[in-house]
C-alpha cells in the first residue's frame, strides 16, 4: 500500500497516514479506519487514494503548522493508554530519529540531545512528559548551540523542568 501511495515505508509519511485516517493504534492501520478515513477525505478509487496521500504528505512536510499539528498527535498517538501522561524515553528517541530527519541539518544540537537522552533512559530521562515531547522540536530547530541558551548552564534545560 505505502509503495503504491509513492510513500517511502521506513519513512515519518507512514505516520503521517496514520494522522491522516486517525488511526488508534501505532503502526495498525484497521479496515475501518483505513475505509472510513479515505471515504471522509472523498476518495471513491486507488487514485483518489494515492493522490489523498500524497497530498496530505506534502502538505504535512511543507506547511509549519500542520507538522506541529502531526508531531502533537504523534505523542498522543503512541502512548500507551489515554490516561499516561509520558511515553518512554526509548520509544521517544526512535521517534525522533524518524520525525526529526528531514529537519536533522538545521537541528545543530540533535546528535547531542540524542547522546543525552540515550544516556539519561535508565536513570534521570527514564520517560518523556508531552510538555517536553512539544518543547524540544522548537528548541532544536531554534538553537544551534547550548551555549546559545546561556542560563542552562550546560544542561539541557528542558529536560530538567
Amino acid at each position: 500500500f505505502f509503495k503504491d501511495c509513492g510513500v517511502n515505508p521506513e519513512s515519518h509519511e507512514t505516520l503521517i497516514i496514520s494522522f491522516l485516517l486517525n488511526c488508534e493504534e501505532m503502526g495498525i492501520l484497521s479496515r475501518d479506519e483505513f475505509v472510513n478515513g479515505f471515504v471522509k477525505q472523498g476518495c471513491n478509487d486507488k487514485s483518489d487514494v494515492k493522490k489523498c496521500v500524497q497530498n496530505k504528505c506534502r502538505d504535512v512536510n511543507t506547511n509549519t503548522k500542520q507538522w506541529k499539528q502531526f508531531y502533537k498527535w504523534i505523542f498522543k498517538h503512541v502512548r500507551e493508554d489515554e490516561k499516561k501522561k509520558t511515553i518512554s524515553t526509548e520509544l521517544a528517541i526512535q521517534l525522533w530519529s524518524i520525525l526529526f530527519q528531514k529537519d536533522k541539518s538545521k537541528m545543530k544540537l540533535m546528535d547531542d540531545w540524542m547522546s543525552y537522552c540515550e544516556k539519561k533512559k535508565d536513570s534521570d530521562l527514564k520517560a518523556i512528559s508531552k510538555d517536553l515531547w512539544e518543547q524540544i522540536y522548537d528548541f532544536l530547530k531554534e538553537t544551534s548551540s547550548i551555549n546559545d541558551y546561556d542560563d542552562a548552564g550546560g544542561s539541557w534545560p528542558v529536560a530538567v523542568d
